[in-house]
């Protein structure tokens, strides 16, 4: 039996040996999986019989990860060795030479230093989508910034889009990280944008009714209380969704507040385009994005990829580009859906 480096992972470890090696220690508290040598060799049907256990174990460790490895168990505090790639995040998020200035939040309450620090290794990790080491960065800063708006924000959005251990149990591990927010009573778009985004995507997989209403609340909540254009698009999106599997009166009443909605984006989108001059790129981007949405759902595609022309020309990461792509074609999948069509 051999432990090297993959017992410094503490999860999903499987330790197996020959079914005659003495143990210099008590093991009986681990999982190991023996298999029998016959001297010269192991035999082809006991090859078989351990590839056989190893595949079942695989299986059940992936789908219940538990912290499972030797030098974890023995070591109940250890923590991961991380300390590598958090010293490289925050390294990469500001000059080492610069001094760590605090960060601010959407409450308007700086972290402390540290803590700072630690976000700024955070963004830059997420910013990569190393949401692996954003997550780890994140849960060391839990501690210092407990019920920070920002802090769990961000936790969440790393969270949910890590897809880890699962993609469905990341959405529920991001969903108890926001209740710290109380997102049902909040007037924080950002908040509300996430509660939607996940309940959104809780829905794509499981088609529970009860999280697609969720989700409309959420973004319906968040535009009409900070006309926050993000929310707007995405609700008209699922009142659009919701339409194609509700009765054809509920549907056509969706598809009135669709438009509704889409058209008043439009002119929100319209006037911080053209009172704002400091909208940073990425911004501009998701604005003329949104726009081109708002058009696509109205109806009108000249339009629509006159401003998708005029995103695409700022050139912003592919991954944007692409993100707004699939978001169009889904619209229009669902705008050919006839109206109460599911639920005929």
């Amino acid at each position: 039996m051999s432990w090297g480096c993959g017992t410094l992972r503490p999860y999903t470890t499987i330790t197996i040996a020959e079914d005659k090696m003495m143990f210099p220690f008590d093991v009986s508290h681990l999982a190991v999986r023996k298999y029998q040598h016959l001297g010269d060799g192991i035999d082809f049907g006991e090859v078989l019989r351990m590839n056989s256990e190893l595949v079942t174990a695989l299986k059940s460790i992936l789908e219940n990860p538990q912290r499972d490895s030797p030098v974890y168990s023995f070591f109940a505090d250890l923590e991961p060795p991380v300390r590598k790639k958090i010293q490289e995040a925050v390294a990469q998020s500001a000059p080492s030479a610069a001094p760590v200035s605090a960060v601010q939040t959407d409450s308007g309450r700086a972290l402390d230093p540290t803590a700072s620090a630690l976000m700024k290794g955070a963004n830059a990790a997420i910013a990569k989508s190393d949401l692996s080491t954003a997550r780890t960065i994140l849960s060391l800063v839990r501690d210092m910034a407990p019920r920070d708006p920002y802090f769990l924000q961000r936790f969440a959005l790393a969270t949910y889009k890590s897809k880890t251990p699962d993609q469905l149990r990341a959405l529920q591990e991001a969903k108890r990280i926001l209740n710290d927010l109380e997102p049902e009573a909040s007037t924080d778009p950002e908040t509300l944008g996430l509660w939607g985004a996940i309940h959104k995507r809780i829905w794509d997989l499981t088609s529970e009714r009860a999280s697609l209403e969720t989700a409309i609340f959420a973004d319906e909540k968040g535009f009409y209380v900070k006309n926050d254009y993000y929310n707007g698009i995405n609700a008209a999106y699922l009142y659009n969704l919701r339409a194609s599997i509700s009765s054809v009166e509920d549907a056509t009443a969706d598809s009135v507040l669709a438009g509704r909605i889409r058209r008043r984006v439009l002119t929100s989108c319209s006037i911080l385009l053209t009172k704002d001059s400091t909208i940073c790129l990425d911004e501009r981007y998701w604005i003329l994005a949104t726009m081109a949405e708002a058009w696509t759902g109205l109806g009108d595609e000249r339009k629509a990829q006159e401003l998708l022309g005029q995103a695409e020309a700022l050139n912003q990461p592919s991954w944007m580009l692409e993100s707004t792509n699939g978001q169009l074609a889904a619209l229009k999948k669902l705008l050919n859906v006839r109206p109460g069509a599911a639920s005929a």
